[in-house]
């Protein structure tokens, strides 16, 4: 179905908030989305979050073909940069799993992949407890 991308600049993070059904191109626009111009800072963390996830239409080779198509963006990150993909449902959770073992040897952030919220914001240095806390803050 899609993804919603919320960019807190004040936080350095980019929120990425996956819903319905989420295939290939969603998670790819989402890392678009999430830098969209030469203004966004090499270093922004991302926070991914699957957990209004319905449905992922992807296998372990679109997991290879996501993170391909995401190395090939003109993007730059910084090594290092962390992106936390909050996945508290076992289906979610799992294919984040792979996402993260594959993007390790292709892309330069750091995933971790977490089934609470606090666990991804403290991955993150983020404060607050909960991703709504975290959205309040926003201006």
């Amino acid at each position: 179905m899609g993804v919603e991308v919320f960019i807190l600049r004040d936080r350095n993070l980019a929120y990425q908030r996956f819903y319905g059904r989420t295939t290939l191109e969603d998670c790819v626009a989402g890392l678009e989305h999430a830098r969209p111009d030469g203004t966004i800072p090499a270093d922004q963390k991302l926070l991914s979050d699957l957990r209004p996830v319905q449905e992922i239409d992807q296998n372990f080779h679109d997991v290879l073909r996501t993170v391909s198509r995401k190395a090939a963006l003109d993007i730059e990150v910084t090594p290092g940069t962390e992106h936390a993909v909050l996945a508290p449902e076992d289906l979610t959770f799992g294919m984040a799993r792979m996402y993260q073992q594959v993007s390790s040897e292709m892309l330069e952030f750091e995933v971790g992949v977490f089934r609470s919220e606090r666990g991804a914001l403290d991955f993150l240095d983020q404060p607050e407890d909960t991703i709504a806390g975290l959205l309040a803050t926003v201006g």
